[in-house]
Formats: C-alpha cells, sequence, structure tokens
C-alpha cells in the first residue's frame, strides 16, 4: 500500500494515471474480498466499477474490475511492458524506464493532448505474481502525488483473469479555476473522471494481452 501527501486527479489521458491535489491518499486491497466465481457472470457482460465511500476525509477509492480470457501471466507481462505502453495505451507517447533496481522501475511518460505537454515519472514496485502498486514520483506542485495498484486473481483453472485496478478520486481545489467551476455544480465530478479513466487503461491492457 502506498501512502503519499498528494491526492491524486486521476484525467483521462490514456488510461494513465495523472495526479494532482494536496490530500492524504491510500489504496487499498480489495482483492481477498472477492469471489470470482460470483462475479464471473456479472463480468462476462462488461467491466464493473467499485466505489469505496471516503474515509476520515480521504478521498474515495475506485477499483475497475474484469475478467479477461487470458492468463494472468500475459496480463502481467503486458502491465510491466511500460516501453510498449505508446503502441496500445490510449494518449501515451512516449515512455522511457529511467532505472530499474531489484522489482522497482521508474518510468516516465509523455501524453499525447492536445494543446497540452504532459510529463511525469511514476515509481512501480513488482509484487510477482499478482500485484503492482505504482506512485508518482519527482514532481511538484499540481503534478505531485499519486497513485495507483493492480491485483490479478487467477480463475477458471488458470485460463482466465479477474483483473483489479485501483486508483483514488480526488479533484481538489488546487486544480485552478475550471475544476473548481466543476466541483462545485457536480460534486462526484472526481469519482466519475476515475471511473472512465480505470476502465480506458483496464481495457487497453486487456486487449494488448489478447483477452
Amino acid at each position: 500500500m502506498f501512502k503519499s501527501l498528494s491526492g491524486p486527479l486521476f484525467l483521462l489521458a490514456g488510461g494513465m494515471a495523472l495526479p494532482t491535489g494536496s490530500s492524504i491518499m491510500e489504496i487499498d486491497s480489495i482483492a481477498g474480498e472477492l469471489d470470482p466465481a460470483a462475479l464471473a457472470p456479472l463480468l462476462a457482460k462488461g467491466l464493473l466499477g467499485l466505489v469505496c465511500p471516503a474515509k476520515d476525509g480521504a478521498p474515495a477509492q475506485v477499483t475497475i474490475m474484469a475478467l479477461a480470457n487470458t492468463p494472468r501471466e500475459k496480463i502481467w507481462e503486458t502491465i510491466v511492458d511500460y516501453e510498449s505502453y505508446p503502441k496500445f495505451m490510449t494518449r501515451v507517447k512516449k515512455t522511457c524506464i529511467q532505472e530499474k533496481s531489484g522489482n522497482e522501475m521508474l518510468v516516465s511518460y509523455e501524453l499525447d493532448i492536445p494543446g497540452i505537454k504532459v510529463k511525469y515519472s511514476m515509481r512501480h514496485v513488482l509484487m510477482p505474481p499478482n500485484v503492482i502498486e505504482a506512485v508518482n514520483e519527482g514532481e511538484k506542485g499540481a503534478l505531485a502525488g499519486g497513485a495507483c495498484r493492480w491485483e490479478l486473481i487467477p480463475h477458471d483453472d488458470g485460463k482466465k483473469t479477474l483483473v483489479c485496478y485501483g486508483l483514488n478520486a480526488s479533484l481538489d481545489q488546487s486544480g485552478g479555476w475550471i475544476i473548481k467551476q466543476f466541483l462545485k455544480a457536480m460534486p462526484d465530478l472526481d469519482v466519475g473522471i476515475s471511473l472512465v479513466t480505470g476502465m480506458v487503461t483496464v481495457r487497453d491492457v486487456i486487449a494488448r494481452a489478447g483477452g
């Protein structure tokens, strides 16, 4: 579990977590509470989004769940193939692995958003065979903080995988005048943006993995 002094603004920018904000943030595991067999009939119809209520003033957590028709190993390989993200991840223009140390990688990203130049880095911690966590690193101001978490659960004797992608829903006042106006009109906008962003991310990964 990552803890940060900055809460994230997850923009729909190629399914990548693009964080801003200034509140304490956590990404909790939910995999141990899920029954893949019970969820399978629902997941056969499409992706599911779970919104966990905010606790102690922290933002709500959004988790996207999907059932991929491919083994866990294939999903894992796709997620950690960071240098190939521009080939399949929506709006990702460039990636570069800046550092590798044990089970950690520092990856830089550049997003392809018309009129906006967005670059940032995330430190990924790999915990094979089923958990990957990432936290934004080295940024200041609007891009400081933020994290996400992948959990992969084998299903149907390993032929399928329950994919869980958790991220934090928080649009705070540091986002500028436009964000403030949106929040006044639609207080739950942060949850909606996080849900869509998470779904795009999971969709792209599973499609690339052939599931």
